[in-house]
Formats: structure tokens, sequence, C-alpha cells
């Protein structure tokens, strides 16, 4: 209890005051909360990039014991598991998938959420093995009746701006499509930066993150009138790079 000769010195808020501080608190969240936003999109946007630089590497690695030849999105090779002749996608060439995988460049954890490098941080789906697709124009897919060439590093041309050797993409091993988001399913996966970017590896081993718009030239999902196709895309390089 206050004594009255100091009253004036103990005097407890008043509900204007509380309310003056309460409504200065909200201003401040309201002000620093789309930049904290930001920082913890442009960290998950990085630690992608980060995973697709290292599988970057597990490329070149089989590259230099295969001759310069880039992993093959999918064609022939052992069943990781088995070792019986089969036909396998090209992550099961860079990761230990199973007992038999040709090669072992990369750790894999038989634990989906365990896979590390192979998961995008931005998705949190179970999307089949992995969360990022070869672009098979490149790499190379060998498919009954739809055979596309794989190549050497050596064969690139303009390979730190025009081509893309891998990509994130949503229920894909590999993108050899033609397909918009609006397909089921979508060809990309714009998942950064709340669903409007994507990452994607080059052949010179540089990650670059581009906007919805910089691929297909509209900001909405489905055809549009500019709208690139993913083939030219993926081998001529992106609108205005």
């Amino acid at each position: 209890m206050c004594n009255t000769s100091i009253r004036s010195l103990c005097r407890g808020f008043t509900l204007v005051e509380l309310l003056v501080v309460i409504g200065i608190i909200a201003l401040l969240i309201s002000i620093l909360l789309p930049s904290l936003n930001k920082a913890r999109d442009s960290a998950v946007t990085v630690t992608c990039a980060s995973n697709m630089r290292q599988i970057s590497l597990a490329y070149m690695q089989y590259a230099i014991e295969n001759r310069n030849w880039i992993a093959p999105g999918y064609g022939p090779g052992p069943d990781p598991v088995t070792g019986a002749p089969s036909a396998i996608f090209w992550h099961a060439r860079l990761a230990p998938v199973g007992p038999n995988s040709p090669n072992k460049y990369l750790p894999w954890s038989q634990d989906y959420w365990g896979r590390g490098v192979w998961l995008c941080p931005a998705e949190n789906r179970e999307i089949q093995d992995q969360h990022y697709a070869a672009n098979v124009w490149i790499t190379g897919y060998d498919y009954i009746g739809t055979p596309y060439l794989p190549h050497k590093f050596s064969d690139l041309k303009a390979s730190q701006d025009l081509v893309v050797l891998a990509t994130e993409a949503n229920e894909f091993n590999v993108t050899s499509g033609y397909g918009l988001p609006a397909q089921n399913p979508p060809a990309f996966s714009f998942r950064h930066n709340r669903n409007t970017a994507i990452n994607m590896l080059y052949a010179d081993g540089v990650v670059r993150s581009h906007r919805y718009t910089d691929v297909f030239e509209h900001d909405v999902y489905g055809p549009g009138p500019n709208t690139v196709e993913v083939r030219d895309m993926l081998l001529k390089g992106l609108p205005g790079f």
C-alpha cells in the first residue's frame, strides 16, 4: 500500500497509458514482421541452394569417373536394391539408395525425413524419393519411344547461363515435359518466397533463384499469351538472362 507522501512515485499505469504501450508494440510488430518473414524465406532459399550445390558436386564426381558424361536422368542401370538389370533415375546414381547403388557420392537415409540435401526445406510434403529433378534434355532419358540423348559436360555451350542441369520439381524425378504449373502434376514447384520463386542449378554449378514471372512471363498460374515453352527455357535459358 502506498504512503500518501510518496503516492505520486508509486502510482500504477492508467488504462490510457497501457493502451498506448500496446499500440506501440503492435505497430512495431507490424513493421518488423514482414522483415522477419523475408529473412526466414531468404534463409530457406539459401539452404536449398546449398543442397543443390552439393548435388552439383556429385554430378561432377560422377562425370570424373565416367569420361565426362553427365549422370543420366533415367536409363539402364542396376536396380539399387537387387542389383538386377533395370532402369534407374539420376539420384540413384549419385546416392546409395540401396545396397547395389552404382555410385555413392552423396549420403542417403532410408528414413525419408533424414535425407538431408535431397529435401528442399521449403517443401513440407512427402514427394516421392526427393525434391529435385533432372533436365532430361541435357542429362538424357531412355524410355519406351522417348529417347533423349545424354551429354557430356564438354558438349554444353554457354553452360554458365543457358543450360539448366537440375531443377526443383513437384512429383517428378526428371523434368521432361512441356508442362506448366497449372497441369497435374506441374512441371515445376515454385516453393520459395511464398510460392513465387524457384531455385535452378545450372551446368556450371551455380544456383540461381528465379521468379515465376521470369519463367512464364505472367503472374498467374496457367497458360498465358507470353508463356515460354519449358523445353526452350531449359535449353536456351530464361527470358531476360
